[in-house]
């Protein structure tokens, strides 16, 4: 930990700044998020069955576990 730090305190990096331009053009993820939808919203329950399922179907895995 004391070395990362000292590290850190050494390393300087550039900071670029963006400059927003009209003629730009959507990035890949401005356009995802067109895609997204804010009122889908999954409960806690769908969440963890959803994991569940995806971890039982690995080969190495235990289903009845």
């Amino acid at each position: 930990m004391a070395l990362r730090a000292a590290v850190l305190r050494h390393i300087r990096l550039p900071v670029q700044t963006l400059k927003p331009t009209a003629s730009r053009a959507p990035s890949q993820w401005s356009l995802l998020r067109l895609f997204s939808s804010h009122d889908d919203h999954l409960t806690k329950e769908e969440v963890i069955d959803r994991v569940l399922d995806v971890v039982k179907s690995f080969p190495k895995v235990d289903p009845s576990k």
